[in-house]
């Protein structure tokens, strides 16, 4: 049996292929696009992962860092603020805490 018999027109059928071609290749084109933005974000990702991990163990350093000033002053480090007095210019020491100030540590 012919296309023709069949009461099929081949040359729609070939408009029809030629159409769902070219929505082939663009739908491609995004696939390929969406995958390129995945990879940059999966990038930005782990970018970001390792300057938090660069963060937190600033952190947990300088969490060592004041127990060491604590154990070593006996004095609480992390409470204490420079400030600079608004009318001389000068630095003091104040502790947010006991509301302490000092002129030298």
């Amino acid at each position: 049996m012919t296309a023709s018999k069949l009461g099929i027109d081949v040359k729609q059928l070939k408009v029809r292929v030629a159409v769902f071609q070219q929505q082939l290749q663009k739908y491609k084109k995004q696939v390929i696009e969406l995958q390129r933005e995945r990879k940059e974000v999966m990038e930005e990702n782990i970018q970001l992962r390792t300057k938090i991990l660069q963060l937190e163990n600033d952190l947990l350093q300088e969490r060592e860092r004041v127990k060491a000033d604590v154990r070593n002053d006996g004095d609480i480090a992390g409470s204490w603020l420079e400030v600079k007095d608004p009318d001389t210019g000068d630095l003091f020491f104040w502790n947010e805490e006991t509301d302490e100030m000092k002129w030298e540590m």
